[in-house]
């Protein structure tokens, strides 16, 4: 209480604070907040971009590595010239069949094919037009054959064909005589109407061999039977020869 018998409180002095009030007006807090929308704008369509950009360049160098490696597989398991499976592709899938047809008891037939007259034909049309007439052979015995079995070109003019899963021998005998019904039909190379023949050996698992190499010499002894014959037909294969 004072002189004055008036009652006063004091507060303790760390209790003292000071408060700033700052007045904006309300069109610079607008302005301030469009300019940090506009600028999150484009940060988020930079983000955006580049996102994309990145997404974009890595999906370029994926399909380009897988292209690649496609490339390397179809240069290391078709022929060029025809785009038929090459001797390694078919050694490969012949020693799955193979497998198959020893855990499944399964016969299956491989032809051994010899163009007959083909290199007269390519001295004659030169090496464009054999290579044209090959393209063609390809096309007519990939025709002849089901998705389960592989026509392959062995280089040059000889071919051979795995044919999976036969009931009898006698289906193999059908096919081949397919096949030589179809090649024997007139093929147009420059212009020209030209006719050619096909000799056909065929080696039957597990008879006339159990092994990829076996069934492949009988059938190309087979196939060299028929060209001493007269060509343009097919044997089948006997053991032993």
């Amino acid at each position: 209480m004072d002189a004055f018998g008036d009652s006063q409180t004091y507060l303790p002095a760390k209790e003292y604070y000071w408060k700033i009030v700052s007045h904006v007006p309300a069109k610079i807090l607008k302005s301030s907040a469009n300019d940090l929308v506009r600028n999150l704008s484009f940060l988020v369509i930079f983000l955006v971009i580049f996102i994309a950009v990145l997404s974009w360049s890595l999906a370029q160098a994926i399909v380009k590595r897988k292209s690649h490696q496609l490339e390397l597989f179809r240069s290391a398991s078709f022929d060029q010239l025809t785009g038929l499976p090459n001797r390694s592709l078919f050694f490969e899938r012949t020693e799955q069949t193979l497998k198959q047809g020893h855990r499944n008891e399964r016969k299956f037939a491989l032809l051994f094919l010899d163009l007959d007259g083909f290199k007269t034909m390519n001295d004659t049309l030169g090496h464009d037009g054999g290579d044209a007439l090959l393209k063609k052979v390809a096309e007519k015995l990939q025709s002849c054959v089901r998705e389960s079995d592989t026509a392959a070109r062995f280089g040059g003019d000889e071919f051979a064909i795995v044919l999976t899963n036969l009931i009898s021998k006698n289906d193999a005998g059908l096919v081949a005589g397919k096949i030589i019904k179809n090649l024997s039909s007139p093929f147009t190379i420059k212009g020209k109407e030209l006719q050619i023949g096909v000799s056909i050996g065929i080696g039957i698992f597990p008879e006339n061999g159990e092994t990829i190499d076996r069934l492949l010499q009988n059938a190309d002894n087979a196939m060299y039977k028929v060209k001493k014959k007269g060509k343009n037909q097919f044997q089948f294969a006997i053991n032993n020869e």
